[in-house]
């Protein structure tokens, strides 16, 4: 999607909010614990059936619960117990990360806002003649750009995390509008009909999702536009603002200006150019048979630092969807090809080849030139050779 299209789509947030239950799900949030907003949610006084239902769509919950028999007490706990796990865990998980708890019990000494003032960043990723693999730990980055953008675009403060089970990120570029990749506005059916319909593409159009500044402030969002096709060479969504949640302590939300407000850079970025990435890597372990989770530190709003490693051509692309679609690893020779391809300019490849690191959760991830202009999402990885992939802009 091009930096002219996504400006031209205006969202104003609005206060008729009722069809969106945003002051009941601000309560919901705002429970210090699982069990407290459980009980808000199992409460016949607090919450009807419909409200529930309402709050278990916007959670992205299977629709079979969404839609269950509700007369039956342990369908209402067990639907309950579906929207703390995809929406009220998540938020607290974010709000820790960034505040602490609150009340002294957890202290976050390297908060995420905090490291990106003091320029700190994960390392970028190293390749072997092979394969990219992760550096160790983080480092001083001078050139990344300040916090106070009041003569530069904001980048940090501009960039929100869904507040969903599955993660995801998205950065705010004027206008109440979040650009993001579009698979990050997803629900727990969308991939039960893709493994029964291998051309599915869910209808994103019109999804309401939670969104999450690193101030603290959140809004319900709703996405309005979607460019994605199968192959996953145009996967991008914008959502617009609607209801902000008064969530105190954070903040009041009625006597807050705009959120700050990111800028999408007008042209491609070259091969060898600096870039930064600020993601939401998630806390879940997806390479580990255990269930555990991990500690990333920072947990959110990531930083990590790397290159432009130019673009990748679409016949290597076309190659890797074929394998994949018939469900077959490459051949020596196929893996030989792809990784001795020489990269395109930005005009026709298919994605902007990056060595930020990125981990599980990073979809929809900001990725910014050094001046801090917004030059792509981050959408996916080459499991074959470790590189990662950005939608263009």
């Amino acid at each position: 999607m091009s930096a002219t299209n996504a400006s031209s789509i205006s969202g104003k947030r609005t206060q008729r909010d009722g069809d969106l239950d945003a002051s009941f799900i601000a309560q919901v949030l705002s429970r210090p614990t699982s069990a407290s907003a459980l009980a808000l949610l199992t409460s016949k006084k607090s919450c009807t059936q419909s409200r529930r239902r309402r709050v278990a769509v916007l959670a992205g919950i299977e629709s079979s619960w969404c839609n269950c028999d509700q007369s039956i007490p342990g369908n209402v706990s067990d639907l309950a117990g579906l929207i703390v796990k995809e929406l009220h865990e998540p938020y607290w998980f974010y709000r820790t990360s960034l505040f602490g708890d609150g009340d002294g019990e957890v202290v976050v000494e390297n908060d995420p806002r905090s490291m990106f003032g003091r320029h700190m960043a994960t390392l970028p990723l190293l390749y072997s003649g092979k394969f990219w693999t992760a550096g160790n730990g983080a480092a001083r980055y001078p050139w990344l750009p300040s916090l106070k953008h009041e003569s530069q675009p904001a980048t940090f403060d501009a960039v929100v995390h869904f507040v969903q089970g599955s993660s995801g990120t998205g950065i705010h570029i004027g206008d109440g509008r979040i650009l993001t990749c579009a698979h990050v506005i997803e629900t727990r059916d969308d991939d039960a009909k893709a493994d029964d319909d291998e051309s599915y593409i869910p209808n994103r159009i019109g999804r309401r999702k939670i969104v999450m500044f690193p101030s603290g402030r959140i809004f319900i969002a709703e996405c309005r536009v979607v460019q994605e096709t199968l192959d996953g060479s145009n996967d991008v969504a914008i959502l617009v603002l609607r209801a902000e949640l008064a969530i105190s302590p954070l903040h009041t939300a009625d006597t807050m200006p705009q959120p700050p407000a990111a800028v999408v850079a007008g042209e491609a970025v070259a091969k060898g150019s600096q870039l930064f990435c600020i993601g939401n890597p998630s806390n879940v372990d997806l390479e580990s048979h255990e269930e555990e989770d991990l500690e990333l530190d920072p947990p959110t709003w990531h930083t990590s630092v790397g290159t432009c490693e130019g673009y990748l051509d679409p016949s290597v692309h076309m190659a890797t969807v074929e394998q994949d679609v018939h469900g077959r690893p490459p051949t020596r020779g196929e893996w030989k090809a792809a990784r001795k391809a020489e990269p395109v300019n930005a005009e026709v490849g298919a994605f902007l080849l990056h060595s930020c690191w990125t981990y599980w959760g990073h979809s929809g991830a900001l990725l910014f030139d050094r001046y801090g202009k917004v030059v792509g999402l981050h959408c996916a990885w080459n499991d074959r050779t470790g590189i990662r992939h950005g939608q263009k802009l």
